[in-house]
């Protein structure tokens, strides 16, 4: 039997891996930290794109996420955005959802409209059911999977 903190890795490899099938330059924390700063550590995941970024943060915990895991990924994606003077998408995904505080704290940000930026979050206690969210997501925007042979993965939009 899996670790819960192993699990947390898979999970947020499995949502790397998706990613790559964009065919878009996905970084992962690591790249993120070591191109942009130290203090750029609650992104797990980031594609940029002509018009924006995209700054994904994915959390596999048994409880909400907190106002302090939250502002401090509202914080990041806001240094993201400065840094790269593009508006910029900050995604969480998480298995339980978001605190109450933090559903607070991610309107109150999308209110402001800081450079442009959005905060969406994204939930399922069922990995299978956070991956067709974020599928869903992605195909919304036109950021589309390609499956090994390069051709397009299509999906229900219901």
């Amino acid at each position: 039997m899996l670790s819960f903190q192993k699990k947390g890795i898979l999970f947020e490899d499995n949502i790397h891996n998706l990613l790559l099938q964009t065919k878009k330059s996905v970084y992962r924390e690591r790249d993120i930290i070591q191109s942009f700063g130290k203090h750029i550590t609650a992104i797990d995941h980031m594609i940029i794109l002509d018009d924006y970024c995209l700054c994904i943060q994915d959390k596999y915990q048994q409880t909400t996420v907190s106002i302090s895991q939250t502002n401090h990924f509202i914080k990041c994606v806001r240094d993201m955005s400065d840094i790269l003077k593009k508006p910029c998408i900050g995604l969480y995904i998480s298995r339980v959802g978001l605190s109450a505080p933090s559903n607070e704290s991610f309107k109150s940000e999308n209110q402001k409209l800081y450079n442009n930026n959005k905060f969406i979050t994204l939930s399922a206690t069922i990995q299978e059911d956070i991956i067709k969210k974020l599928t869903k997501y992605l195909y919304k925007k036109n950021i589309f999977l390609y499956d090994a042979d390069d051709d397009l993965i299509m999906i229900d939009r219901d």
